[in-house]
């Protein structure tokens, strides 16, 4: 998805944090308790500061619908495919739905809204049930919280860039709270910060790991995420798939905290060489797995037929991992 040019660029220890919370993502869909409350209170945050630490930003309004184009193309497109690919695996699964007109009104409701799940009132819109577009939210929501960003950065700067960033993500969470919004635009609202600090990123030299940053980042992050999250029987950290920001805004100090520690540990991966060559692929292709595991409810009931949860959940890794293989494999041969 990136050009051979934007390759020669990449930063390795960025691709290694990509390739790290990627596969926490496919880890965090097969776990409960403290250990995906762990995981989500960090994954998806740290995906938008990476992106915010990485993007190029518009000096002008050209330069910015250019941008916004560019980013259609790399991200809507990929995850309009899988949906289509999605209804048409279902479709043929369930021929009779082809004529089914409630179907196809889910269908369109599901696609307009993009939301990660299902949606039992949609509020303003008609109170109307909408079911789960699930994993292509999080391209919908970078998209138009990338876009919205690289906006407000040509509009504002220093101060007022970091104030106007926590305003609107104000706004998002608490439409978050009283109507989801079509597109998951009030997550991309929502995670206006998180580019914030990415952009912020750039003026720091992290490569210079510390074992200060390490033990700050990762007490503070394990600290407010208890106060977030005193019951482990209870989805009580942050998840924004579900709008769920406890203790806002400390679950954003938690996301921060939790995402710098990764970074930090990334850093450090990479000083182990080869081992660390597995984490800087799925980074460069982190987009390509993310869709494969957005296919992967069809290969889950093989992996969850039998045995114990954590045997079902290395089996699903697996397969995600060698499908990844394969298109990548796929897409190698097409480019050569």
């Amino acid at each position: 998805m990136e050009s051979r040019t934007a390759e020669k660029k990449r930063i390795e220890w960025i691709d290694c944090a990509r390739g790290i919370a990627i596969l926490l993502v496919i880890v965090g869909h097969g776990v409960d308790g403290f250990p995906r409350a762990l995981i989500f209170s960090f994954h998806m945050p740290l995906f938008f500061i990476l992106s915010g630490r990485t993007s190029r930003y518009s000096a002008d309004t050209r330069e910015w619908f250019e941008k916004m184009r560019m980013s259609a193309r790399h991200l809507l497109v990929p995850a309009i495919i899988v949906y289509l690919m999605r209804t048409t695996v279902t479709l043929w699964q369930t021929p009779k739905l082809l004529c089914d007109l409630s179907y196809w009104k889910g269908f369109i409701r599901t696609f307009f809204f993009a939301s990660g799940v299902d949606i039992e009132n949609s509020g303003i819109f008609g109170g109307v049930q909408v079911g789960a577009m699930g994993i292509p939210w999080f391209f919908f929501a970078l998209f138009f919280g990338r876009t919205l960003y690289d906006y407000v950065h040509m509009k504002f700067s220093g101060k007022w860039l970091a104030a106007v960033c926590m305003a609107v993500s104000v706004a998002g969470v608490v439409l978050g709270k009283i109507q989801w919004m079509p597109f998951s635009l009030d997550i991309a609202l929502a995670v206006m910060p998180f580019f914030c600090m990415g952009d912020f990123l750039r003026r720091v030299n992290l490569e210079k790991v510390t074992w200060k940053i390490l033990t700050v980042s990762c007490a503070l992050w394990l600290i407010t995420l208890m106060a977030e999250y005193p019951d482990w029987n209870q989805w009580t950290y942050m998840e924004l798939a579900w709008r769920r920001y406890p203790l806002y805004p400390l679950c954003y100090v938690t996301a921060a905290a939790g995402s710098l520690f990764w970074c930090e540990v990334s850093i450090l991966a990479l000083r182990l060489g080869r081992p660390a060559s597995l984490f800087l692929f799925l980074g460069k292709n982190s987009m390509y797995m993310l869709c494969v595991h957005m296919m992967d409810y069809l290969w889950q009931p093989f992996c969850y037929a039998s045995g114990p949860a954590f045997i079902s959940l290395m089996k699903k890794m697996m397969v995600d991992f060698l499908v990844f293989l394969a298109v990548m494999a796929v897409r190698n041969k097409r480019s050569s």
